[in-house]
């Protein structure tokens, strides 16, 4: 394909993702795709930094912005999405780049579920059908919610496994490259696309490699050349594919993503089977130990992951020539993957004879202990573009023997899978946003660090908005990469803040009266002290807060419900 035609094919998915994202994509300067209580603001602060380090001459590795004041390294976890929308966050700003980004992606699941379902043989409108099966899919929505932006890249897993049709199809040395090039994309935009591309991409070419050279299609050197065409897809997803980090020793380091989990591999976020087929809210159990703290993104998404979109259960079966008994078993190895390590059924563990029942990813967590791999649902994305792809093959065999025009068939198939994924998932359309909007108080603020206070409100990430507000104002923060108390760099300020773990739970807060070391701390290293009043009054901290700066700085400078105290050194 050209890069001309490429181009005239992605324009119309360009135009439905704008629809599907709307109205938030209307808005990319004012408003921020995602829910303010989950990701959003990390990742859309992410877009910025990368741009911003960029336009300094500086590589988007070391930052004192945030974790301050030592700062470390940063290896952001959607490094490539940042990087392709460098241009447009110089340009317009973050929030047009991070929207962009979103709306790309949406655009990109459905043009490469489109190429899938037609290298399955689903030509003209079923194809079109294949395509917005992905583009509409709710686990996509959800991620759109979730703010969650590397996880929106559905689209290159689809792209991958096209191209690995493709490839055995047309048996060309040049197109088991594209394979490869493909794969490392998946493998670029998230770990764990690269995971889902390596275990089906790589049994679907192996599969098919052997064949050919069973049946005299390939020679032994050919077979060769085209397994090593393939097999450097992993090179350019290895650095951004370690989601914790590079995996060299770096000096104070810590990164948008998690270290490997110590607990037990069974312990991971199961699904619930039915979510995989009943339409509506479906909802995840989430296992903790009594110490942890609640994962607020888990917590805060549990009844937003939904079904996945193919809905292969009500839709036309497609017919089962091609190789599709080979391509649907792949499909279901996804999705059982995506069910987590061990089986949750009716609110417990299905354990017979005492005996947790393990799933495939629990292997995998045992083959892999080091790698922190604990989002397993996102492994399910094989089957929701292959499913849909399989699927749309179906319909014009189905078509025929209805005796219906294909193009009102699929029409009809459309409206049903967009009301279904707009309106009768998890996440119902509109997709929530977020204001992008920074208060103008901060144009302002002296030299030095900022404290925005709460740090803690409830499981939600709202207190993360302190990292969007940054974007405008430009002073470092004490907090790495999650606005919590336990992610502050600065040690003095933990003592400050008053942190208690009542009961050995989460750390909390706990404003108190400042003594002579604790106000000279923050004169030296603080310009300024920014209470968010209503955030701070719904988690009931306003009062104590206010109490314990006013007497320690004097009375603060009002800007609504917010109050302000701008510091000067001791």
């Amino acid at each position: 394909m050209r890069l001309k035609e490429a181009l005239a094919r992605l324009l119309p998915w360009l135009g439905i993702a704008l629809l599907i994202t709307a109205p938030g994509s209307l808005s990319p300067v004012d408003r921020l795709l995602g829910d303010p209580r989950i990701d959003v603001w990390n990742h859309a602060w992410g877009f910025h930094w990368v741009a911003d380090s960029l336009a300094s001459g500086r590589l988007p590795w070391w930052t004192d912005q945030i974790g301050a004041p030592v700062g470390g390294v940063l290896w952001f976890i959607d490094l490539w999405g940042a990087l392709w929308a460098t241009p447009l966050t110089l340009l317009f700003g973050p929030a047009v780049g991070y929207n962009a980004a979103l709306v790309a992606r949406v655009a990109l699941a459905g043009l490469g579920g489109q190429l899938l379902s037609e290298e399955l043989g689903a030509r003209g409108p079923p194809g079109w059908l294949g395509g917005l099966a992905c583009a509409s899919a709710p686990f996509l929505l959800a991620e759109l919610r979730n703010g969650i932006s590397e996880v929106t890249a559905v689209g290159a897993v689809a792209f991958a496994l096209w191209a690995t049709a493709r490839a055995l199809r047309k048996n060309g040395l040049i197109d088991f490259i594209l394979a490869g090039s493909c794969g490392g994309a998946a493998t670029a935009a998230s770990f764990y696309y690269g995971l889902v591309v390596v275990l089906l991409g790589g049994l679907w070419l192996l599969g098919g490699l052997v064949q050919g050279w069973r049946s005299g299609r390939l020679s032994a050197a050919g077979l060769g050349r085209r397994l090593l065409a393939v097999a450097w897809r992993a090179a350019p997803g290895l650095p951004p594919g370690c989601s914790s980090g590079p995996p060299w020793p770096t000096p104070r380091p810590w990164c948008v993503g998690r270290p490997a989990s110590t607990w037990p591999c069974w312990s991971t976020t199961p699904s619930i089977p039915r979510s995989t087929c009943v339409p509506g809210p479906s909802s995840r159990w989430t296992w903790r130990p009594a110490s942890a703290s609640p994962s607020c993104t888990r917590a805060t998404c549990a009844c937003r992951w939904s079904r996945w979109p193919s809905s292969g259960w009500w839709r036309p079966r497609p017919h089962f020539g091609g190789g599709f008994g080979r391509r649907g078993a792949l499909a279901a190895l996804s999705l059982v993957m995506g069910l987590g390590s061990a089986l949750w059924f009716d609110g417990a563990w299905v354990a017979p004879g005492g005996w947790r029942l393990s799933l495939p990813f629990g292997w995998l967590r045992l083959l892999l202990p080091q790698v922190a791999i604990t989002h397993p649902l996102r492994l399910s994305v094989g089957a929701q573009v292959l499913l849909p792809a399989l699927a749309a093959a179906g319909v014009a065999p189905l078509a025929a023997r209805l005796g219906q025009p294909v193009g009102r068939l699929c029409g009809l198939l459309a409206l049903g899978m967009l009301g279904e994924g707009l309106f009768g998932s998890a996440v119902r359309w509109p997709i929530v946003t977020s204001s992008a909007e920074i208060p103008a108080y901060y144009a302002d603020l002296p030299p030095g660090m900022v404290l925005d206070l709460p740090v803690e409100a409830g499981t939600g990430m709202q207190t993360s908005a302190w990292f969007w507000y940054q974007t405008g104002h430009g002073r470092p923060l004490p907090w790495t990469p999650d606005v919590r108390l336990g992610s502050a760099r600065d040690e003095a300020l933990m003592r400050i803040l008053g942190p208690t773990r009542p009961g050995g739970g989460p750390v909390l807060e706990a404003p108190h009266p400042l003594d002579a070391a604790a106000i000279a701390h923050l004169r030296t290293h603080y310009g300024a002290i920014v209470l968010h009043g209503e955030l701070a009054a719904s988690v009931g901290l306003d009062g104590a807060y206010a109490a314990a700066f006013t007497a320690a700085f004097g009375p603060p400078e009002l800007r609504g419900a917010d109050r302000i105290w701008r510091l000067s050194p001791p």
